[in-house]
């Protein structure tokens, strides 16, 4: 029995030599094949992230310059209602003027007007604070309040004290800051005489 199976495989010994070496071949070949299918599925699978990443990022960045916009125009409208003008001074002088025609449209007299300068910033949006001292009745106290909230340009009423008098009717005394920008703003015109609705 042992003399035909040595026999068998002296005879046989180059075939069986074959198959080994074709089984080997397949078993590394198989371990080639799965690792290279894994490799692709994580490499698909980090692709797949990185384009999901991607389109999550752009829907972010159409948001964002959504919001971008929105927020120009709102500073393009801010901006409407500050004082402009080439320097500060020219500022001063422009607000004054404003206000010493809203006092006389209401029918006030300005006993005091002093602007006493304000924050400035550089290449931004700067203060100027302004005290005022005025006569006149409690309606065109009234009527002064309603000019000023209804002017193009934001006047910021930062104090109030009315006091009776017994010639002019009242005494009132106000702290008010108005907003300026020296820099150029072209979308305002600067003739324009509309004025926001109370």
């Amino acid at each position: 029995m042992n003399a035909s199976l040595t026999s068998f495989l002296q005879v046989h010994r180059k075939n069986i030599l074959i198959a080994l070496a074709a089984l080997f071949l397949g078993i590394g070949l198989a371990r080639f094949a799965v690792g290279l299918s894994q490799e692709i599925s994580s490499e698909i699978e980090a692709k797949e992230s990185i384009l999901f990443a991607q389109q999550k990022s752009s829907r972010q960045l159409a948001v964002l310059k959504k919001e971008v916009a929105l927020l120009e125009q709102q500073k393009q409208k801010a901006e409407t209602f500050l004082f402009h003008g080439p320097t500060a001074d020219s500022v001063t002088s422009t607000m004054q003027i404003r206000l010493q025609a809203l006092i006389a449209k209401a029918g006030l007299e300005p006993e005091s007007l002093r602007p006493l300068g304000g924050k400035s910033q550089e290449g931004g949006i700067s203060t100027i604070n302004i005290k005022l001292r005025l006569n006149g009745t409690l309606d065109n106290f009234a009527k002064f309040l309603n000019t000023l909230y209804g002017d193009d340009n934001f006047f910021l009423i930062e104090s109030c004290t009315i006091k009776p008098d017994n010639t002019k009717g009242l005494k009132v005394f106000m702290d008010i800051k108005t907003f300026y920008d020296t820099r150029q703003n072209p979308g305002q015109d600067k003739n324009s005489s509309q004025r926001r609705n109370p």
